[in-house]
């Protein structure tokens, strides 16, 4: 049986009445574990984003570590994806990640690496166990807000990274109209010139149009537009991980395809910017 089943029975509260899901709100930044979620309603026919930006096992751990000396953080089901966000719309997933991972690393997800090196130890299935505390901290969402103008949140995600990446600044804002307009705009500051690789995910191929890229097809699809420093060079492609291994050798599984990406290269600078504005297109 499942812990869960038990847990179920624990938290059960007989007084709490039935209510609607439209009764529940349509955003919650959710600060311990550093996640915000929004969608435009209820039904069916919602658009909806997740952006998450916080330490694998929450803020609070790092208050409670130091009271419980003993305590060993597991996070091997945490991915290196501080930063990544994930856009629904049209009863699908337009952009997201790639699912469960032998070796986990952040180029499977909506970020960046610097230099080639992604977040965590990415030679380790728990890519955190190597990480200080104090550091994961410091990755956190500084502003979410959402009203009748849109949603706007900000995060801080360079404590994500190892010293060997060098990054001293990772600040990631993301906005939605609360229509159809999402824009994604990065400012990466590193302590020597270093080159930096953006990457967006897809579950199905995606297609160069006019200037843009086109994540999906009917009836959703993502429209994707890219303002990248001079030099950079964008590429479309599969993405290729490692799956997981058998019991015992979790990080020496079979290389699969999971999906698509954008990438983009950007030429070695101490500052870069990036913005991307993605459109979602429903046909009804």
């Amino acid at each position: 049986t499942n812990q869960e089943e038990w847990l179920t029975l624990l938290w059960r509260d007989a007084d709490l009445k039935a209510s609607p899901m439209s009764a529940l709100p349509t955003w919650h930044h959710f600060e311990d574990s550093g996640v915000a979620f929004y969608r435009t309603s209820w039904g069916d026919g919602a658009t909806a984003f997740a952006l998450t930006a916080g330490p694998p096992e929450g803020h609070r751990a790092t208050t409670l570590i130091t009271r419980v000396p003993e305590w060993r953080l597991s996070s091997g089901h945490a991915h290196p994806d501080a930063g990544s966000f994930i856009i629904w719309a049209g009863g699908r997933y337009l952009t997201g990640d790639t699912g469960y991972a032998g070796q986990p690393q952040a180029r499977h997800h909506n970020t960046i690496t610097v230099g080639g090196i992604g977040q965590g130890d990415e030679g380790a299935h728990d890519v955190w166990r190597g990480m200080r505390q104090a550091a994961l901290d410091t990755i956190r969402i500084t502003r979410a807000t959402a009203d009748a103008t849109g949603v706007r949140v900000e995060a801080d995600v360079a404590g994500a990274y190892p010293p060997a990446a060098g990054l001293a600044r990772f600040h990631r804002v993301f906005t939605f109209d609360g229509k159809a307009a999402f824009a994604v705009e990065d400012t990466i500051e590193t302590k020597a010139p270093k080159t930096v690789e953006w990457f967006l995910h897809a579950d199905g191929p995606i297609t160069a149009a006019a200037g843009a890229f086109l994540l999906g097809s009917a009836p959703a699809a993502l429209r994707v537009r890219l303002d990248t420093p001079a030099g950079s060079k964008t590429a479309i492609g599969p993405t290729n991980l490692m799956a997981p291994g058998k019991p015992g050798s979790i990080t020496d599984g079979q290389q699969e395809q999971r999906g698509y990406e954008i990438r983009v290269d950007v030429p070695a600078a101490s500052a870069v910017a990036i913005k991307a504005s993605l459109t979602v297109e429903v046909k009804r």
